[in-house]
């Protein structure tokens, strides 16, 4: 932990500690002027990376059109509804009805009119852990990386450009691949646009609840009391839970609750562990106190959970 500016020392390393990809989408599209896309809000975070051409990128929630030239990249990181399109007047519709009706090909679609060109890649994906959620809201409505900026965003242009080779593949791309792909990317994403001053968010610009924070996602089968995390934090206990409120929205123990079970939906999705086993590795006193809680927190049973492979959204 940087104690110096109150964050991590790497952002983006840190982000890709809570969120993991689990799956992905991708599209590369030809759109011919005059053209226009829209995209509900739904559980999944966006990408656009424009290859040649411009477009206007409008983000629910935030005030002005951006202007997408060659080589930017723009990440929806909460899934909100965005607009994409060649022009202020250009008609959109809902990027699922185009597919519809035209069909990429070979992974690729090709849409619009006879005017200007735009080589867009598009892309959605959704993470393995639905209480990371919390961690993508303290994240800027949109990040933008602007294709000039070449030095900052250098390891960016090296994952796109590995991502745009392993689509090409006429085989097909290989899913593991593009999904790791996609969490490096993400996560450099990230790392390059604070390190170009977006706020960082309020739980780390804190460097005392930062640094309990850390230390609870560290090992969040701990038996974790308000007094051991104010000491982390070398703060009282009542300053350290006014402070950790207000850095992240809930209290102390309300947040050790829901790093254990976001370990548990872990071991349970990737491992083989035992229900039972799972509870006692992620600090729950018996098997049946750590089941009442996961099927609080996401609406299923563990064993439904790990059967279905499902992430089913927080409660």
């Amino acid at each position: 932990m940087d104690k110096q500016n109150g964050r991590p020392a790497d952002v983006g390393a840190e982000l890709l500690r809570f969120v993991r990809v689990r799956s992905t989408i991708w599209c590369r599209s030809e759109m011919r002027a005059s053209w226009g896309f829209a995209i509900p809000a739904r559980p999944l975070a966006a990408f656009h990376f424009v290859v040649a051409g411009s477009c206007q990128l409008r983000v629910d929630g935030v005030a002005e059109p951006l202007v997408l030239t060659a080589g930017d990249v723009a990440i929806i990181p909460t899934g909100r509804a965005h607009t994409a399109r060649s022009d202020a007047d250009a008609t959109v519709l809902f990027l699922d009805d185009i597919l519809a009706a035209n069909p990429p090909r070979d992974g690729r679609l090709s849409y619009g009119g006879s005017g200007a060109s735009t080589d867009i890649v598009c892309g959605g994906f959704e993470f393995t852990d639905p209480t990371a959620q919390p961690i993508l809201d303290l994240l800027p409505s949109v990040l933008v990386l602007r294709g000039e900026d070449r030095a900052p965003n250098r390891e960016v242009r090296e994952v796109l450009a590995l991502l745009l080779r392993e689509l090409q593949h006429k085989d097909g791309a290989t899913e593991t691949v593009v999904t790791r792909l996609t969490d490096a990317l993400l996560a450099l994403a990230v790392r390059a646009a604070f390190d170009r001053g977006a706020q960082v968010p309020a739980t780390w610009r804190d460097r005392d609840i930062a640094a309990a924070v850390a230390a609870i996602d560290a090992q969040p089968e701990r038996h974790w009391s308000l007094v051991e995390l104010a000491s982390v934090a070398t703060l009282s206990r009542s300053a350290f839970a006014g402070r950790f409120a207000a850095a992240t929205g809930e209290s102390p123990m309300r947040y050790v609750s829901r790093a254990r079970l976001a370990r548990g939906a872990a071991l349970l999705r990737d491992g083989t562990a035992s229900v039972k086993h799972v509870a006692e590795l992620t600090g729950f006193r018996s098997e049946a106190s750590f089941s009442r809680a996961f099927r609080r927190h996401f609406g299923a049973a563990p064993r439904d959970y790990r059967r279905d492979g499902r992430t089913p959204l927080a409660g």
